[in-house]
């Protein structure tokens, strides 16, 4: 339910965290892009994650998996119509490998 919300704001967020809004929005966001990837939150959340309760972990795969099958459902129509609409204005290709990780 989510995804189906909020697929934009999650990946705007997830962007945002790694450091890879100026892929979408331009050069401007580069040296935001620098700062977060300096503060390494992609890495910190890695860590966090492999020291998760067995029962924790297996909560956020099932969430993610469930993110996936929205995306794979959505991909499937014609350039992604079904995609929210950010998307098709950022022009934003989601592939099947860019699959949403816990």
């Amino acid at each position: 339910m989510t995804a189906q919300d909020r697929l934009w704001q999650m990946d705007a967020f997830r962007r945002n965290a790694n450091g890879e809004l100026a892929e979408i929005m331009g050069s401007s966001m580069v040296r935001h892009d620098k700062t977060q990837r300096v503060l390494q939150f992609r890495n910190t959340a890695r860590r966090i994650y492999a020291n998760l309760p067995a029962e924790d972990r297996a909560r956020l795969d099932d969430y993610a998996r469930g993110v996936n099958l929205f995306i794979a459902q959505h991909l499937d129509s014609k350039d992604g119509a079904s995609l929210p609409p950010e998307f098709r204005l950022l022009a934003i290709a989601r592939s099947r490998g860019a699959a949403w990780t816990r």
